[in-house]
């Protein structure tokens, strides 16, 4: 009988692995117009913030509709949930688990706040990145 631990092991390296395999995600992703959560991990490190505010500052301006700046998001691979919180604000999520060059297998989350007034209109957005792991990105 094989090793069930081994075998679950192997198979979880695929599942993670089979998005890069299949040509999910690649740095020609990360080229401008082309932004997503997943490709702009392809981008130097410096770079990626900058790149997801840009991308905040010219899809998500004040005073659009939510309905509007969750489709946009969504788009990008953002996952939003179907309810706004009790407060108003809406949180959107993207993860993925990465390993850098000569760096440690971590997981890094992005995450964009919404605000919104009670019309259902823009009033604030944010968008930050964290990673948790091993060691640093």
């Amino acid at each position: 009988m094989k090793n069930p631990s081994k075998l679950n092991t192997v198979f979880a390296a695929a599942l993670l692995s089979a998005p890069l395999a299949l040509g999910g995600f690649s740095a020609a992703n990360a080229a401008p117009g082309n932004f997503s959560f997943g490709a702009v991990e392809y981008l130097p490190y410096d770079a990626r913030l900058p790149a997801a505010q840009t991308f905040i500052t010219q899809q998500l301006p004040i005073g659009i509709s939510t309905r509007e700046a969750i489709k946009r998001l969504k788009k990008v691979d953002a996952h939003c949930p179907n309810q706004p919180a009790a407060n108003g604000q809406i949180t959107c999520r993207f993860s993925m688990m990465v390993r850098p060059n000569y760096g440690t297998l971590g997981e890094v989350t992005w995450a964009v706040d919404i605000s919104q007034n009670d019309q259902g209109r823009l009033t604030a957005v944010s968008v930050d990145r964290t990673r948790t792991g091993f060691g640093d990105d």
